[in-house]
């Protein structure tokens, strides 16, 4: 099954990273303050793509997503995801969980009303969406970034290409290419997310930013309530 939603705008590997390069986030501010004036319900289902889902490191570069057992937990958390990106900017409340290795993520309007629904089982991506929406980001893009901050350097090192390094620490994770150059930089600004490494997602609250010094946004992920088992 393809997903409607994402073939225009997404469905070459080609557009796909060129899209993400230029994500508009106000697009998706304004996309969601319509489905929500409407009260639009989820409409769009979608299984994204036939083998493993991938994502973009950098132009050209994709990997294969780890896979969510990989975290070695179950989890959920509740955040607040806020993104900028080429002078603009969007929040959205999300609800996070990893169980049965299963990782589930859900966006929620402002009212608390679910607008976005992702799952991803370790082999394929399906995603839920108001009809309303436009210009999201690829699911797995987004679903990466999560992956980066709270999934172990060794269920990343798995699938980076050669000579690609995540180098981890309690208050900071970053990400090199071959030649050594930063692409993504993670910090920690309130809380230690894990108490071995930045790959250990903790309870109680947290907030991390992500910086992408290739598609050139930063994404703060700010964790109000968190738990594990």
């Amino acid at each position: 099954m393809k997903g409607r939603g994402l073939k225009s705008g997404w469905g070459s590997v080609k557009s796909r990273a060129a899209r993400l390069a230029a994500l508009s986030s106000l697009e998706l501010s304004m996309a969601l303050a319509m489905a929500v004036a409407l009260g639009v319900a989820l409409t769009v289902a979608a299984c994204v793509g036939a083998g493993p889902p991938t994502a973009f490191l950098a132009p050209g570069v994709a990997v294969p997503l780890p896979k969510p057992i990989g975290l070695g937990y179950n989890w959920r958390a509740s955040q607040l995801l806020s993104i900028q990106s080429h002078g603009k900017s969007f929040q959205m409340p999300a609800e996070v969980e990893v169980h049965g290795g299963q990782l589930t993520l859900v966006g929620l309007s402002a009212f608390g009303t679910r607008f976005w629904t992702v799952r991803y089982d370790g082999l394929r991506i399906e995603e839920e969406r108001s009809s309303a929406l436009v210009g999201l980001p690829p699911p797995e893009q987004v679903l990466a970034d999560v992956m980066l901050v709270y999934w172990p350097p060794e269920a990343w090192s798995a699938v980076l290409p050669e000579g690609w390094a995540l180098e981890d620490s309690p208050a900071e994770r970053r990400l090199y290419d071959a030649g050594k150059r930063l692409v993504v930089e993670i910090q920690t600004v309130k809380g230690i997310p894990g108490k071995a490494g930045m790959g250990q997602a903790s309870e109680g609250a947290s907030e991390v930013t992500i910086i992408n010094h290739v598609f050139g946004y930063s994404l703060r992920i700010q964790t109000y309530m968190s738990e594990r088992s």
